[in-house]
């Protein structure tokens, strides 16, 4: 008698199955473990590039004699930010002016300010939140 063998049997088919599943589940977890850290890097990029836009945004609101404010910079971004006058000076009279190369005129005073600024980072379920402190030389008229 004869026995010809042509297939594998049923222990070899759940081993090499379980192999293969565990092999997928590996990848998977890797993948999404991947896609997570690719999200957590673009939101800091994001929110880095947008600091010197909404920097500038925040000098204008305080040349405009504001004190605290809030926006938004693009559909995802949002931030609120305090001011605490440090220190000021007094009335200035003149003082040079280095775009005209020439001597400004009319009363003025520095005032040196340290800025809290919150920026919120929000898109489906990412959120981030950052928090800023810098300081800010301006002059007023």
């Amino acid at each position: 008698m004869s026995c010809d063998n042509k297939g594998f049997t049923l222990v070899e088919v759940i081993v090499s199955s379980l192999i293969l599943f565990f092999a997928i589940s590996i990848g998977t977890a890797a993948y999404r473990k991947t896609i997570r850290l690719i999200e957590k890097i673009t939101v800091g990029v994001t929110m880095e590039d947008a600091l010197p836009f909404i920097m500038e945004i925040v000098k204008s609101d305080i040349i405009d004699r504001k004190s605290k404010g809030e926006g938004n910079y693009g559909k995802f971004i949002s931030f609120s930010w305090n001011l605490e006058e440090i220190k000021s000076s007094r009335n200035i009279v003149n003082s040079f002016d280095e775009t005209a190369g020439g001597v400004k005129y009319g009363k003025f005073f520095v005032s040196l300010n340290k800025i809290f600024l919150n920026i919120v980072y929000k898109y489906n379920d990412v959120k981030k939140k950052s928090e800023y402190e810098y300081k800010e030389i301006l002059c007023y008229r």
